[in-house]
């Protein structure tokens, strides 16, 4: 529920106006975001109509701004494509986003959908997000500043880390567990009991999933072909 601080939003990539008229929506107020606009071609004064009022390098400097306002870490996380390419990332990241976050100690709103269906037994960490029409059932955990987007389905028993993001019809199936600053694309099918994705692993869409993903993996599309992963280690179009 709000709690009358206005929300910062950290970051103004990727769902930013999804972000903003969600939180509206709930009630809150939106004061803007903040995002490095020196090194973001696309950004002047506004991101989709909602005003930048601050760039992170001096926004963090203000002493005040724990007591005015509640952060959401919008920034979008790594893009497997961009790292496939090894093209660098513009402005600042998610992770140096939350690590401010922890050092100043700020406050962060958690942001669950109305239409979303989220067991009472389960534990969300600060700064999460479950949007709309997604099913998290019993006895899951959703860590810190961790995302689960549009008409995603998380079984019971699921443990998703820091700092990950589900996209939108992914499906876990059994007790999943997915490690910190992981990306899981949409129309993931994750399908067998006891499936481990490690921490930093990347998971294009379109996937599904029956073996365990080791840390840092890069699960990927060649063209347009839906692909199984197999617990046996092949890959078969």
């Amino acid at each position: 529920m709000p709690n009358g601080k206005p929300i910062v939003f950290l970051g103004a990539y990727g769902n930013i106006k999804r972000f903003y008229d969600f939180a509206t929506d709930c009630g809150h107020t939106v004061a803007g975001i903040v995002d490095d606009v020196e090194y973001n071609p696309y950004l002047k004064k506004t991101s989709q109509g909602i005003d930048i009022i601050g760039t992170p390098e001096t926004f963090f400097t203000d002493p005040t701004i724990k007591e005015k306002y509640q952060f959401f870490v919008s920034a979008s996380f790594k893009n497997p494509t961009l790292i496939e390419n090894q093209t660098p990332e513009l402005g600042w990241t998610r992770e140096q986003y939350i690590s401010k976050i922890n050092e100043l100690d700020l406050d962060c709103v958690t942001l669950i959908a109305p239409t979303a269906q989220v067991a009472n037994t389960v534990v969300l960490g600060k700064g999460a997000y479950i949007a709309g029409n997604c099913v998290v059932a019993n006895y899951t955990k959703v860590g810190d500043f961790s995302q689960i987007h549009e008409n995603s389905i998380i079984g019971d028993h699921c443990t998703i880390g820091h700092n990950t993001i589900i996209q939108r019809l992914v499906t876990f199936i059994g007790r999943i567990a997915v490690g910190d600053n992981c990306v899981v694309g949409l129309h993931t099918f994750v399908c067998d009991n006891n499936i481990s994705i490690g921490d930093g692993a990347m998971i294009h869409s379109g996937f599904i999933i029956a073996r365990d993903i080791e840390p840092g993996e890069l699960v990927h599309m060649a063209g347009k072909t839906f692909k199984k992963v197999y617990k046996m280690h092949r890959t078969i179009s």
